[in-house]
């Protein structure tokens, strides 16, 4: 891609193929417990909402997962979420440093000289398991900066939220983007920003691309309000080896899913 020769198309790319048909899937290469990548917004749209019950059969493990009612955030909501429950106006969940207090990485991001030498100094060079760093704030959210970028329902176009409520005299509850537009906002930055790049992994920083967009940097996590009933339920059923999760989407929203 000119001018962004770091970005590669890659035929037959998806969730479970994300290096393409003739790699390891997602499974077979140890990465069931990092964020799914490769889905557009229109798929991760459908999958949030609508009601389904998936039996999913991977080698002698069968899963089964029931959605019901589930949604993409809002970019507000998803600010608010990563802001925490102190509502601190900082650059990042955890306050207004990079670092932590000991020197250590709080987030999933490029280290070296972009895009020619990544020097992996937080451990990964892609994406990381949910859990590879600690909860980014007292609500325990996993990855809400960094790691990969997250589909938000709202359309770009208009003003940012915050500009919004300022008009407004500062009460707008939950403001959304414009009816529509030709790209949907995403948020969090991944594991290819940079801060002489793509300093978009602070809390009010934000990009976007059309709905049908996908790539190995950009995920997703459904919401639920607290008025609709969700239910998730895992059976599992192995004869050769421990319980694991046979869909990678599962995992990750099992461990980040937030109601709000």
């Amino acid at each position: 891609m000119a001018g962004s020769e770091w970005w590669l198309p890659v035929e037959g790319s998806s969730w479970l193929y994300p290096e393409g048909l003739d790699s390891a899937d997602v499974f077979e290469s140890g990465r069931g417990d990092h964020p799914v990548v490769h889905v557009s917004w229109n798929d991760a749209k459908a999958f949030c909402k609508f009601p389904l019950l998936d039996i999913i059969r991977y080698h002698s493990l069968v899963t089964v997962i029931r959605w019901r009612g589930g949604r993409l955030p809002t970019e507000a909501e998803y600010e608010y979420a990563a802001r925490g429950p102190e509502g601190q106006d900082w650059q990042f969940s955890w306050g207004e440093e990079l670092m932590g207090e000991e020197g250590e990485f709080k987030v999933n991001i490029w280290q070296g000289d972009f895009p020619h030498d990544n020097q992996k100094l937080d451990g990964w060079e892609f994406t990381a398991p949910v859990r590879a760093f600690p909860p980014q704030n007292a609500w325990g959210l996993y990855h809400i900066l960094g790691n990969v970028w997250e589909w938000v329902e709202d359309w770009e176009g208009g003003p940012h939220w915050k500009e919004k409520m300022k008009k407004r005299g500062g009460n707008l509850f939950n403001p959304k983007g414009p009816d529509s537009g030709t790209e949907k906002v995403k948020k969090g930055g991944s594991f290819l920003c940079h801060h002489q790049w793509c300093f978009r992994y602070r809390i009010p920083a934000r990009t976007y691309t059309t709905a049908d967009s996908a790539s190995s940097n950009l995920g997703f996590r459904c919401v639920m309000d607290d008025n609709k009933s969700f239910s998730k339920h895992n059976l599992h059923i192995s004869t050769s080896s421990p319980p694991q999760h046979s869909n990678q989407q599962q995992q990750h929203e099992e461990e980040e899913i937030l109601e709000l």
